[in-house]
């Protein structure tokens, strides 16, 4: 069930953004050092909410998003 929401949620932010860029709206897209920079600040950002959340669930919810990269790195940093 959750693969099928989260595919819903992927085609519709597809849409979305074609829709706008279609308007000439002009997105922003992150370069991979970008995206490793956000990474790295969530998982501190994880690492001062720990213990306010149960582990495991925070885990699953990641999986369920394909943030595996997020999951070793918070893994890594005892978070998880």
């Amino acid at each position: 069930m959750t693969d099928v929401i989260f595919e819903a949620d992927k085609t519709w932010e597809k849409s979305s953004r074609d829709e706008l860029k279609a308007q000439g709206v002009n997105m922003y897209e992150p370069t991979e050092a970008e995206m490793k920079l956000w990474r790295d600040g969530a998982v501190n950002a994880w690492k001062k909410l720990k213990g306010t959340f149960d582990p495991k669930d925070a885990e699953r919810t990641l999986a369920d998003q394909g943030m595996d990269d997020i999951i070793a790195k918070m893994k890594k940093a005892g978070v998880l």
